[in-house]
């Protein structure tokens, strides 16, 4: 006899939100039709739709009073938000019927343990968060408070689509009893190290530039009042010497000493002062003492040779700077062709040369070559000239850029403290003060990875779209190559392979112009990963093993430690195990001794895989779970619920038989 089917358990969700989601609430009634109609049937359940649209008002009687009716006989609340909190409620103790809604909702979980409850929040632009009105403070309010209690899973979502597919996910996994606790969800989130390292002296640096602006307004204030002129006229401070930052490479420093003998008349009678590194006295921090010369320049000089050229520390250190000054108008830059070298691939091209670069002072005779020594020199004094004299207006512009500049980094280091704390939400609304209107590229990389890294790509891309609008989207430089590379990241990560190609390619041309190995080699993995992705094994060995011998010739252990990994993997794809194991262990190696715990964690799951190919069914629990907690203890829940996802799929462990004694 055929065996008869098991009755379907209805399962009611009732969704509540303010009215700036009426899009989401159709969306959510497509996703309970889709779901009955395929998902349903197979788990024997079948999912009811409740929402105030369902409810009837009866006379005499209070609506919400009848919506609630509703909420009390749900399986599942479902609250989505946005900006709005909801409609006022005169006749409730709380301040909108939404906010009623939940409370009651989590009044009975908190007694029962039931309803489920979901909370989706559709992502707010940045600019809103920092400057929210009554509405939104109340839901970013709400927002922190369902962190702080950790009671009840939240996610955020972008648009329709996305939507549509956390609550399908959800409502699946509630059926299926696989929901994991709300009190499991990862607690921190780490930022990249080097940032936070890099945010650090370029908030010491933005201290001495507010320090200074205050010092110039005070004596611009002093010297208007003593001499009463009018305040609009400029007015220049000569209590010390204007000063020249000269940027060179060591195996250069002949030509620094000629330049200094040339300049010495000036420097004498004090119109001129030159720092150079060699001002540095042991025991200092150079890389502050040297950020904080080029801050206090008033113009940068560059000794342009193939060594230059060839310095990763000036073309990441020293040149950012001295450009982003020179873009602000408040820095003359000149420079100095030394010798015979590819200067027009560079960024140096755009701009003024002190003499004719096609004859570099290498080339000249020695009497031709002091005259145009001395011509350098005159062009040198004559750019002070060029830089616009410091008038009241200007002086109160600089004092309040270098008090926001101060007070964005200020913030940012903040929110990336909070983030490491687990305090998501908070980090959440600092990075949004912190990245509105801010020019500084290291606050908008610390936002654009923490958006990344907490799944809100479009906010992410946008941190990125504003770096290029303040890098330039045409510029051949460093900070620009590393923007489209990120950009790269960002369409990958969307499943969007043309698109991140493109991107990853325009970064991989710009630095190899520029020369920048670690940057090449970046681009090359992540080409290798497309590759990969695509299934072209072949093309993606190669760009990994290009990307690979760089990291080697730079000792960039961090590097090699991703191209083992992603090595191994296409080892495992071909069926090599023994092969891919090396690779996953050669990564796992360097990882421990760094200390980097994403790539532990992914080196782990890999060799995982590798375990439960073989069979070896403990040995993959066993690293299953150490890349599981690995990746809850830094924040991304995505990879948690993928490897609990994967130990869930395993059969439980057989029990040993006890032995008699």
């Amino acid at each position: 006899m055929p065996s008869k089917k098991t009755k379907l358990r209805t399962i009611k969700v009732f969704i509540a939100s303010p009215g700036d989601l009426a899009v989401e609430r159709a969306a959510f009634k497509e996703v309970i039709d889709e779901l009955n109609s395929g998902f349903g049937d197979g788990a024997r359940v079948k999912f009811e739709a409740l929402g105030w649209e369902d409810t009837l008002a009866l006379v005499g009687r209070r609506s919400q009073a009848v919506i609630n009716l509703e909420v009390d006989r749900c399986d599942v609340f479902i609250l989505a938000m946005h900006r709005r909190w909801g409609q006022d409620a005169p006749d409730s103790p709380y301040s909108s019927y939404t906010e009623e809604e939940f409370h009651r909702a989590y009044d009975r979980w908190k007694n029962a343990k039931a309803p489920e409850i979901f909370v989706f929040f559709k992502h707010i632009d940045p600019a809103s968060m920092a400057d929210p009105g009554e509405q939104l403070k109340k839901v970013l309010a709400f927002r922190k408070s369902l962190e702080d209690s950790r009671h009840v899973l939240y996610h955020g979502f972008a648009d329709e689509n996305e939507f549509k597919t956390e609550v399908n996910r959800h409502l699946r996994a509630y059926a299926k009893d696989e929901l994991p606790k709300a009190d499991m969800q990862p607690r921190s989130i780490i930022l990249p190290p080097e940032v936070m390292e890099e945010l650090e002296k370029a908030r010491a640096e933005a201290k001495a530039a507010t320090e200074r602006a205050e010092e110039a307004s005070k004596q611009l204030a002093a010297l208007v009042e003593s001499k009463s002129v009018r305040t609009e006229e400029p007015l220049e401070i000569k209590d010390r010497p204007e000063t020249i930052f000269i940027s060179y490479s060591h195996a250069d420093s002949r030509s620094l000493d000629e330049l200094k003998t040339m300049l010495s008349p000036l420097v004498r009678n004090k119109k001129l002062e030159l720092w150079d590194d060699t001002k540095i006295k042991p025991g200092e921090k150079w890389k502050e003492q040297i950020g904080n010369a080029i801050a206090n320049a008033k113009v940068a000089v560059l000794f342009v040779s193939e060594n230059f050229l060839a310095s990763d520390f000036i073309a990441e250190n020293e040149l950012p700077p001295i450009l982003e000054r020179e873009r602000k108008k408040d820095l003359t830059v000149l420079w100095v062709c030394l010798n015979y070298c590819l200067w027009k691939e560079t960024p140096i091209a755009s701009y003024q040369a002190a003499h004719d670069p096609d004859r570099p002072l290498a080339s000249l005779e020695r009497s031709t070559r002091s005259r145009v020594l001395k011509e350098i020199c005159e062009e040198i004094a004559e750019a002070f000239k060029r830089v616009p004299a410091l008038s009241q207006s200007d002086s109160s512009a600089n004092l309040l850029s270098a008090r926001v500049e101060e007070s964005a980094i200020k913030r940012a280091q903040r929110a990336a403290q909070a983030a490491l704390e687990g305090r998501v939400e908070e980090a959440r609304q600092d990075f949004a003060r912190a990245t509105d209107g801010t020019t500084n590229l290291k606050v908008l990389y610390l936002a654009y990875s923490f958006y990344k890294r907490i799944g809100d790509l479009a906010t992410a891309e946008e941190m990125l779209e504003r770096w290029l609008a303040i890098s330039g989207r045409d510029a051949e430089t460093a900070d620009t190559a590393a923007a489209f590379g990120n950009l790269g990241v960002i369409y990958k990560t969307r499943g969007d392979l043309d698109e991140a190609e493109k991107m990853f390619r325009k970064s991989l041309e710009m630095e190899e112009k520029l020369g920048r190995l670690e940057g090449m080699a970046i681009q090359y993995g992540n080409l290798g990963v497309i590759y990969q992705t695509r299934g072209d094994l072949d093309e993606a060995e190669k760009m990994h093993r290009k990307a690979l011998e760089i990291n080697e010739k730079l000792g960039r252990l961090e590097g090699m430690a991703n191209q083992y990994c992603c090595l191994g993997v296409i080892y495992q794809t071909r069926g090599d195990l023994d092969e891919a194991e090396k690779m996953h262990r050669k990564a796992l190696e360097i990882d421990e001794k760094l200390g980097r715990l994403e790539g532990m964690a992914n080196d782990y799951a890999n060799l995982g895989l590798i375990y439960e190919t073989r069979g070896n069914l403990d040995e993959a629990r066993e690293l299953w779970t150490k890349a599981r907690d690995l990746f809850r203890k830094i924040g991304m829940p995505h990879m948690v619920n993928k490897l609990q996802g994967w130990l869930d799929s395993l059969p439980p462990p057989k029990r040993r038989k006890k032995t008699k004694k």
